[in-house]
Formats: C-alpha cells, structure tokens, sequence
C-alpha cells in the first residue's frame, strides 16, 4: 500500500546484488525466483486466483534446466505449502480454505514432475546435493563461506535482518507462520553463504515493507 516502502524494499534487495552482478549462470535464476516468489506470494495473501498457479510449472520446466538453484522454487514451494497447512489447522484468519489449499498442493505436485523434464531426470537432484556437500568447493571458493560485515551487499544484509526483526516486533501486522518460515529458512541460507544473500533480499524485503506498512497506517489514519 506505499509505493515508498516498496522503493525501499527493492533498493535493500538490489543492494544484496551487488556481489552477484557479474555475468555469470546464476543470473538466469533470478527472474524465475521472483516470480515464485510473486505468485506463491499473492496466492498465499488471497490476492491471486488459483489458475496463477498454472505458471509455476513451466517456469520450473525452464528454471531446471539453466541453474542448479531451481530446488530454491522447490523449497519455497513446500514451505509455503507447510505454513499455509499449519495455518490452516490453526484455524488462523486468512486461512486458505480446503479448496485453496488442495490446489496449493496440486501445483506443487506439478512443480515437481516440471523439475524432471531435464536431460538428467531425477539425477538432477543428486547434482545439487553433490554440490552443496563438496568440501573443497565449500572451503576454498569464497561466495561459498559465511558472510562478513564488510563491503556494501554483506553490510546492507546484517542492517536489513536488524531491520527484520524489529519490524517484526513491532509492527501491527504481525507475520503469518508462512512469513516467518520463509524469513527464517532464507536467512539460515544466507547467514551460511554469501551466495544465498541475494535470495534472502529478493525474499525478505517485501516482508520487511509489508510489516513497516503495517506501522504507519495507524499514524496516516490519526493524522486524517
């Protein structure tokens, strides 16, 4: 509800960027990562039909086979699908009714055989994992090691989880559990890489805009 707050939203998100802006593979992640970022976003919010889910497999069909970070849709995916579950049982307002979280599932299911269509099937996620688990790529290839306050991305990230956390704290809108999933699970990837930190601003920040929003509105209502 504030184009301000989105601004900021998006420079704190560039701002993690910076570090990744050489062209290079992992650029092609980027555009597939926003949008399910976008789509499982305002599904979730009830801002979106069901048929917006419909995008998520062919954008998974391509994303799988440009970049290993495609299992970050997948992830995002079944988080999404874990919070909106639990708020579902909890019988939080705003919950997805069984309809909506039926369909959650079922392009979640999609998602998933879209991830196949690739030359190497199911093998694909042994290549990740292999990745992710090799040692001298973890110890000697420095986006791979922790983050360290220093530079403009790294130094705008560990402002931006304060700022997180504050907003959180004390904003009026209170983050659902699928918000705080989210929130958590990136930052635990970009608190253990520097690679991951681009992620976590794509993710985090429109959470931390929506929370901020949430604190101005009852000043904007009493000053009308």
């Amino acid at each position: 509800g504030s184009w301000r707050l989105a601004a900021l939203a998006a420079l704190l998100a560039a701002a993690m960027t910076i570090n990744n802006l050489p062209a290079r593979t992992q650029n092609w992640s980027w555009v597939p990562f926003g949008l399910f970022a976008l789509i499982l976003g305002a599904y979730a919010a009830g801002q979106a039909r069901p048929r917006a889910l419909l995008a998520l497999p062919p954008i998974m069909a391509f994303w799988v086979n440009v970049h290993g970070a495609f299992a970050l849709g997948l992830g995002m995916l079944a988080i999404v699908a874990v919070g909106e579950t639990l708020r579902a049982l909890l019988r939080q307002p705003g919950a997805m009714d069984r309809g909506r979280l039926a369909r959650l599932y079922a392009a979640a299911l999609g998602t998933l055989a879209a991830a196949l269509l690739n030359p190497s099937g199911v093998a694909i996620f042994g290549y990740v994992r292999s990745l992710l688990t090799n040692s001298s790529i973890q110890s000697l290839v420095s986006e791979w090691q922790p983050p360290a306050p220093r530079g403009i991305a790294n130094s705008v990230f560990f402002l931006s989880v304060l700022a997180l956390l504050a907003a959180f704290a004390l904003g009026r809108r209170r983050p659902s559990i699928t918000d705080t999933l989210l929130a958590c699970a990136f930052l635990w990837l970009a608190w253990g890489s520097g690679r991951n930190v681009v992620w976590y601003g794509m993710l985090a920040m429109p959470l931390l805009a929506q929370s901020l929003a949430g604190l101005a509105r009852p000043r904007l209502a009493s000053a009308g």
